[in-house]
C-alpha cells in the first residue's frame, strides 16, 4: 500500500512543460530576413541555440550551391573543400539580429530570432572587399619575386583566398541576387597564379657535407611528391643542406639498446633563389640509431622521412609556420 501510495503522490506532482507553440512550428525564411529557434537553460544560450539554427540553413544552402558551381580539375588547390566551407559557415557569428520572441517554461528558455537578409549580405559584402583589396596587393608583389619567392608567398596566402572563396559561396547563399563575379575572378586569377608558378618551379638539391649527402633523396622524393621538379638544367633555386650529428649514449637495462649506436643529427636548411637570395632557412634535429655502428646510425633516413610526413615540405623548406589544428589546444 505505502508504495502505490508513493506513486500516486508521485504522479500527482509531475507536471512536464511545454515549449511554446512558434517553437514547434516550421519556421519559414523569407526573401528579406531567416528566423531560427533555440533552447536552452539561459535566455543566451536559446538565443545562441536559434542563430546557429539560422547558420545550419545557411549552411545547406551554401554546401547545395557549392556542390552545383565548383569546378572539377586535378590540381591540389582547386577548391577548399566542401566540409571545411559547411563547418566554418555553421561557425558564423551574426552581428544584427531581432530576438522576435522568447519564453520560459519550466528550466528551459525558448527563443525566436530574425536576422536582416540584407544587413547580412552587406556586412558580408564589406568583408570580401576588404579581402579581396589585401590579396589583390599581395597578388601584385608576388608577382614582382623570383619564383621561388611567389610560391612562397601564394603559399603563405593559401588561408586567405580560401577564406575569400568561403565568403563568396555564403553571400551568394545570402542574397542570390549578389553580384560575386569579381571576386570569383580574383580566385580564379590567384589559384591560376599558383598553378603556374608551381609548374614553372624547379629547385636543385645540394649537400654541402658528406653527413648531408644522405639527405638528399629523402628531400628529392617529397619535393617531387608535391608535384614540384627537382634538379634539370634550368633551375629556380637550391635548396642547401648541411648536416652536423653528436655520438650520442643512451643508458639502458635493455641490451640492444645499451649497445646500439645513436647519431644526433642537426640538419640545417636553406633555401636559395638563382641569384643567390635567400628565400628561407630551418633548422631539423631527429635521432638515428643503429644496431651496427655509428657511420650507419648516421646514413638512416627513417627518421627524417617520419618528419617530412608529419610536416608538410612547403612549411620545411620555406620556414612557413605550420597551421594550427583547431582540434589542438594551443599553448
Amino acid at each position: 500500500n505505502s508504495l502505490m501510495v508513493a506513486g500516486i503522490f508521485f504522479g500527482s506532482t509531475v507536471s512536464f512543460a511545454a515549449p511554446p507553440s512558434w517553437y514547434t512550428e516550421e519556421q519559414k525564411d523569407t526573401v528579406s530576413a531567416f528566423y531560427g529557434v533555440g533552447e536552452g537553460e539561459t535566455s543566451e544560450e536559446a538565443t545562441k541555440a536559434a542563430l546557429n539554427d539560422i547558420a545550419s540553413k545557411i549552411a545547406v544552402t551554401v554546401q547545395s550551391k557549392y556542390k552545383s558551381e565548383q569546378k572539377l580539375n586535378n590540381t591540389e588547390y582547386s577548391n577548399i573543400a566542401e566540409n571545411t566551407i559547411v563547418a566554418n559557415v555553421k561557425k558564423m557569428k551574426f552581428n544584427n539580429y531581432q530576438v522576435a520572441k522568447k519564453t520560459s517554461s519550466g528550466d528551459t528558455y525558448y527563443a525566436l530570432v530574425k536576422v536582416d537578409r540584407m544587413l547580412l549580405a552587406d556586412e558580408k559584402t564589406t568583408e570580401l572587399d576588404s579581402a579581396a583589396q589585401k590579396l589583390e596587393s599581395e597578388y601584385s608583389e608576388a608577382m614582382q619575386s623570383s619564383e621561388l619567392e611567389r610560391l612562397k608567398k601564394l603559399i603563405v596566402m593559401e588561408d586567405e583566398i580560401s577564406a575569400m572563396n568561403e565568403k563568396t559561396f555564403l553571400l551568394k547563399s545570402i542574397s542570390p541576387s549578389s553580384d560575386t563575379s569579381k571576386y570569383v575572378k580574383l580566385y580564379d586569377k590567384l589559384t591560376t597564379a599558383f598553378v603556374k608558378t608551381k609548374s614553372a618551379v624547379s629547385i636543385n638539391i645540394a649537400a654541402q657535407n658528406d653527413i648531408a649527402k644522405n639527405y638528399v633523396k629523402v628531400f628529392a622524393k617529397k619535393i617531387s611528391a608535391k608535384g614540384l621538379k627537382v634538379g634539370g638544367s634550368k633551375t629556380s633555386g637550391t635548396l642547401m643542406l648541411s648536416a652536423t650529428a653528436k655520438d650520442k649514449k643512451v643508458e639502458s637495462t635493455n641490451e640492444a639498446i645499451s649497445k646500439a649506436s645513436f647519431a644526433a643529427v642537426e640538419l640545417t636548411l636553406a633555401l636559395k633563389d638563382s641569384k643567390g637570395n635567400e628565400i628561407a632557412s630551418n633548422i631539423i634535429r631527429f635521432t638515428n640509431n643503429s644496431t651496427v655502428s655509428y657511420a650507419d646510425a648516421l646514413s638512416k633516413t627513417q627518421r627524417l622521412d617520419k618528419y617530412l610526413s608529419e610536416n608538410d615540405i612547403y612549411n620545411v623548406i620555406f620556414s612557413i609556420e605550420p597551421k594550427q589544428d583547431d582540434n589542438q589546444p594551443k599553448e
